[in-house]
């Protein structure tokens, strides 16, 4: 190695020393460049995941304040198992550890605060999973433990944002004394190179050459780093200012001039306190002084809430991020500033939404008891009804059979038909009676079926034999067509027939003479189930009053009401009682044609256990 020194020529050495720190550039420059791009990506992701918590917070609010067009696990769950991820991808990024994270008293490295935020959004998750299942308000323990835990988050999202900032700007100043030393050390070759050149001038000329393009070539590499690093600075939402150990500001990214409203030309080199509005100068002038004080191995970043000014004068809340960079010839402060205008309004408008929420709860706490109130006297006022209505109801009819046989002396036939009128007009209304009281019964959940297994054919045939005199007073064909070997079906027989009856009924009564009726069963394609048909060819029913068909008390046409006697009950009736089986309701219909009702019950009954079973067939 030493006779290489001694033989070598001066120039060669020169050009030797010149490679080698070109080398050491181009190396520092790539690992700049490389992490430069982790860090902006850091930050990327951060805000992402930050976004997308607080987007899911939003929408779970609007979610459990009554808007069901929230598609829960879509909107509320994604975002934050997305958030979630993000934030583990990023806790896991070594490019965290390479960060000079300040160890003052008290203060976390960028990797454990980075840890932190990935368990808050890891704990967002299960307690949001929690809150849909318990259906909690606002105001209730679960909602109180999310946004308790959504407020840690956003903490240490911006404590990582700040830390993230912070190092990049950190890494800058220490790249740019690096690289001015390097610059440096390649001037003084360059002197000794030209010293060489005056003995050796043509054989190193094209090594001068040679060397000035490196030079020029790691200049330009390193003037698209800085340019690099001034557009992630510029990215950032939030103002990022530098200032010298005087306070002289020394670099703005463009979200501060859009903040404060300064041009460059105008701030640059102006102290930082133009910033700060006059009554809190003092305040402003001792946290300046405690970062000045701080030693290098001291470096912590300092919070705190103060107004900034803008250009104009105006004041704004801004939460601050001070902290005090260093290196080996210059040391300085960078601090981030956030707008909070937008975010204490915010704040205020989910204050304000949730004390509406609250007081739309006090309302449905009390519009429930007036409902439990009314579900009180409604169910004193059936209990009366069946008790005052129904027994002297029975009575009247027994009397009025007993006039009819002739117990009490022989009657006229005028008489005769009065008493049969009678009669027909109490049985007519302790049917009335037994059917309001059943569909209460059944929207109360106290109506029992006595499951029995039947025989479809026999239950079939016994409606239709039953409403034979009814249907030929009408001149109307009432005809069956029941498919031979259906198997049994399990249900309760009084409610089958009761469902049959009311479906017949209708459909004679809504039905011209010369009309016809027509009770059909069969097995549905899957063959658990059978699906009854009543058919008529009578009035039908115009397409947008088919949806009301099934609520009580409703007849679809007002001047049909009045033509036809009727409560509107039978088919509510039908609907509920096919829905206690286990069954559906269905009905196609076209004006002037006719109808078709629809009844399909499973064969094996409704699922669940039977509230009373009683085996045999009928």
């Amino acid at each position: 190695m030493r006779a290489f020194f001694r033989a070598a020529n001066p120039v060669t050495l020169t050009l030797l020393a010149a490679l080698l720190l070109c080398a050491a550039i181009a190396r520092l420059t790539a690992g700049l460049h490389r992490d430069f791009s982790n860090v902006q990506l850091l930050l990327e992701g951060a805000h992402s995941a930050d976004k997308d918590v607080a987007r899911a917070h939003l929408w779970m609010e609007e979610y459990h304040a009554g808007n069901q067009a929230i598609n829960y696990n879509l909107q509320v769950l994604n975002p934050i198992r997305r958030a979630q991820q993000n934030l583990a991808t990023i806790a896991q990024h070594p490019t965290l550890r390479q960060i000079a994270a300040p160890n003052g008293q008290g203060q976390r490295s960028a990797h454990k605060v980075a840890e932190e935020v990935a368990r808050c959004a890891s704990e967002l998750l299960v307690l949001a999973q929690l809150r849909e299942k318990s259906k909690a308000r606002a105001g209730a323990l679960e909602d109180l433990e999310f946004n308790a835990e959504f407020d840690k988050l956003n903490r240490n999202v911006d404590e990582l944002d700040w830390m993230l900032i912070v190092g990049l700007t950190d890494m800058r100043q220490r790249s740019l004394q690096s690289l001015y030393g390097f610059y440096a050390f390649a001037a003084i070759l360059l002197t000794a190179l030209a010293f060489v050149i005056g003995r050796n001038r043509d054989l190193v000329h094209a090594h001068t050459e040679e060397l000035e393009w490196a030079v020029e070539h790691r200049t330009g590499q390193l003037r698209a780093l800085t340019d690099q690093l001034r557009g992630v600075s510029d990215s950032v939402a939030d103002a990022i200012i530098t200032s010298d150990l005087d306070g002289k500001i020394i670099g703005l990214n463009k979200a501060a001039v859009r903040i404060f409203g300064y041009e460059p030309a105008a701030i640059m080199g102006q102290p930082v306190h133009l910033l700060v509005p006059d009554r809190m100068q003092e305040a402003h002038r001792a946290g300046m002084a405690r970062a000045r004080n701080q030693e290098a191995s001291q470096s912590t970043v300092m919070r705190t809430n103060l107004p900034g000014k803008r250009a104009d004068g105006s004041e704004f809340p801004a939460e601050i991020s001070l902290s005090s960079w260093f290196a080996p010839t210059e040391r300085g402060f960078t601090a981030v500033v956030r707008d909070m205008t937008d975010a204490q309004a915010a704040a205020a408008k989910l204050k304000s939404k949730q004390e509406e929420i609250y007081q739309l709860l006090q309302s449905l706490q009390t519009a429930n008891e007036q409902l439990r109130e009314a579900a009180r006297h409604k169910d004193a006022f059936l209990a009366a009804m069946s008790h005052e209505l129904r027994t002297p109801l029975a009575v009247i009819l027994s009397y009025a059979q007993l006039l009819i046989e002739g117990t009490h002396g022989d009657i006229t036939e005028r008489q005769r038909r009065s008493l049969e009128t009678i009669t027909q007009s109490g049985q007519n209304l302790l049917a009335l009676i037994g059917d309001i009281l059943d569909l209460a019964k059944i929207e109360a959940g106290k109506l029992r079926l006595e499951l029995d297994t039947v025989r479809i054919t026999i239950v079939g045939r016994a409606c239709l034999e039953m409403l034979q005199p009814l249907a030929r007073a009408k001149q109307i064909r009432l005809a069956g067509d029941l498919a031979p070997g259906l198997p049994t079906l399990r249900c309760d027989p009084q409610r089958l027939n009761q469902i049959l009856y009311n479906l017949l009924g209708n459909a004679i009564k809504f039905t011209p003479a010369g009309g016809t009726v027509t009770l059909t069963a069969d097995s549905t394609p899957d063959f658990l189930s059978v699906r009854f048909t009543i058919a008529d060819t009578g009035i039908g029913i115009a397409p947008e009053n088919i949806s009301r068909l099934f609520q009580p008390f409703v007849q679809v046409d007002s001047k049909l009401a009045r033509a036809y006697s009727g409560t509107g009950l039978g088919l509510a009736m039908v609907a509920k009682l096919a829905a206690l089986h286990g069954g559906t309701t269905s009905v196609e219909s076209e004006l002037g044609v006719g109808s078709k009702f629809h009844v399909t019950l499973p064969f094996n009954g409704p699922p669940g256990p039977a509230e009373e079973s009683h085996p045999g067939t009928v």
